[in-house]
């Protein structure tokens, strides 16, 4: 099963290269993670934020449990340094973005100073690789067209841009 999570990952970093999207193919092993990551960095994302860290992997077999579904996480790392001051109201909109996306969600992580989207793709072991390739390639561009489509909100408000209260009008509950 990890020989075919590899051969995948290294068939989506070749449609990325098609694509010409730059990737690093980070083997676990090496890095001593539990799962090799596929790895982009996108210099420019949406209308405001730079060096958006994309990472792509399959979840790892956990002790104890058998595998019976290919598992894809696509991760996409916004910002890394969240003022601590603003975490109500970034919590505030992850809330009101994660009830209006249409698959994956935004998080927050634990520490509260990094802004993610993630998004999940789990597929039949029968699935052929040819379409675990392409339906990944869908979740890939599926996840970093939401994440663009609003991580500028998250921004915005940072900055000052847009109050609260105009994010209220902009996404009514």
């Amino acid at each position: 099963m990890e020989e075919r999570k590899k051969q995948i990952l290294k068939c989506v970093q070749e449609k990325m290269k098609e694509w010409e999207i730059e990737s690093l193919y980070r083997v676990g092993k090496e890095e001593n993670l539990p799962m090799d990551i596929l790895t982009i960095l996108m210099n420019e994302f949406g209308n405001d934020l730079q060096d958006v860290l994309g990472e792509f992997f399959f979840l790892p077999k956990t002790e104890g449990r058998t595998e019976d579904a290919l598992c894809f996480q696509c991760v996409l790392t916004l910002q890394e340094d969240l003022p601590e001051e603003m975490l109500p109201q970034f919590y505030e909109v992850v809330a009101s973005l994660n009830y209006i996306t249409e698959a994956g969600g935004f998080a927050i992580s634990r520490s509260g100073r990094m802004l993610a989207y993630r998004n999940c793709l789990t597929l039949p072991l029968e699935t052929a690789d040819a379409t675990v390739v392409e339906l990944i390639m869908a979740n890939i561009t599926h996840s970093i067209n939401v994440g663009e489509k609003f991580a500028g909100v998250f921004a915005a408000i940072r900055s000052g841009r847009i109050s609260m209260d105009e994010f209220r009008e902009l996404f009514p509950a």
